[in-house]
């Protein structure tokens, strides 16, 4: 209790000392040669100026002009219209996985790796976990079919 009192009676003296370092109210104008018009605010409580990202868009496309004619937007397809398209495999697991579960005879790593285009250590990856989920079986020597 005794050194805690000495310490911060010591760290309270030299507190009390004024730095050389500290500019005490001198013109910075004057030392530094910078012409200022107004004086700056420098008040904890004042609230930063926020714009808006919409208002910051309107006065960006306002003040932007160009010659070419305004075109109406493009009217979206009807529902009879749009074509559904086949299903395609989200993730490399599923276009994997679709590769050998639609083949007869099965597929070897090669073979996948010439339709997909992934790297063979990508694909042995891939076809582990899907003979772990019980998807795939191995058929022979370096073939993978449906299970």
């Amino acid at each position: 209790s005794r050194a805690i009192k000495d310490k911060t009676d010591e760290l309270l003296k030299k507190t009390r000392k004024k730095s050389a370092k500290v500019i005490e109210d001198a013109d910075l104008s004057d030392i530094f040669g910078i012409e200022m018009d107004k004086q700056p605010n420098f008040s904890k409580n004042r609230a930063p100026a926020i714009k808006s990202k919409a208002k910051a868009v309107k006065k960006r496309a306002s003040t932007k002009r160009s010659n070419k004619p305004v075109t109406p937007p493009l009217k979206q397809p009807t529902q009879k219209a749009k074509q559904k398209s086949p299903k395609t495999p989200k993730t490399a697991t599923d276009l994997v996985a679709k590769l050998i579960i639609t083949s007869k005879t099965g597929n070897t790593i090669e073979n996948l790796a010439i339709k997909t285009g992934y790297s063979k250590i990508k694909l042995y990856g891939i076809v582990h976990r899907l003979k772990q989920q019980g998807k795939i079986k191995k058929e022979g020597q370096r073939v993978y079919k449906k299970a």
